[in-house]
């Protein structure tokens, strides 16, 4: 039987991330963002490109609990992003299988909060926490070739297109060290 093995981090991510904006935090998802991921899931690009597959409240509350799962299992963190104590999105990242020192990231943003920088900030502040325990880290986008926002907020913050992932994205990967 062929086992996949899915790598873990070093350790547990912390429960709240500070980003430069004083006013914007990551959060681990918890079920109290139940009734805004739901929203945050039947929006029409949010489902065109991600992969929550939400067509209910019960639909959120199932992924939401298998993102808590993953946490606990050191897997995946998922992090709901609050501006002034209000959810506006969804950041997770995970490790690779082939690659260990490669960490995809997931974005998912309200439609009124998009353009404004949340995802860079986001990351940015990801990376601050994994620094001290990687050597190595590389940031994945996998990106949809039709989402043209999304291509284009990876090459600005300085992504390199590496080809195409296991799906057909496209694989923008940016070396942090």
């Amino acid at each position: 039987m062929d086992h996949k093995i899915i790598p873990v981090f070093k350790t547990k991510l912390p429960r709240i991330i500070k980003t430069a904006d004083s006013s914007l935090v990551l959060r681990l998802i918890s079920l109290k963002d139940l009734k805004d991921f739901h929203q945050l899931g039947l929006d029409r690009d949010v489902a065109k490109f991600n992969n929550y597959y939400i067509h209910d409240i019960e639909d959120a509350k199932k992924k939401i609990i298998s993102f808590l799962y993953e946490i606990n299992r050191l897997e995946r963190f998922s992090y709901s992003i609050v501006k002034n104590n209000n959810f506006v999105g969804y950041y997770g990242i995970w490790r690779e299988n082939n690659n260990p020192n490669y960490f995809r990231e997931g974005v998912a943003i309200l439609p009124e909060f998009r353009r404004q920088g949340i995802y860079t900030l986001c990351s940015e502040a990801l990376v601050q926490v994994l620094l001290p325990l990687y050597k190595q880290i590389n940031l994945v986008d996998n990106v949809d070739s039709s989402n043209t926002a999304s291509i284009a907020a990876s090459k600005s913050r300085g992504f390199k297109i590496e080809g195409f992932n296991e799906i057909g994205e496209l694989r923008f990967v940016k070396k942090i060290i």
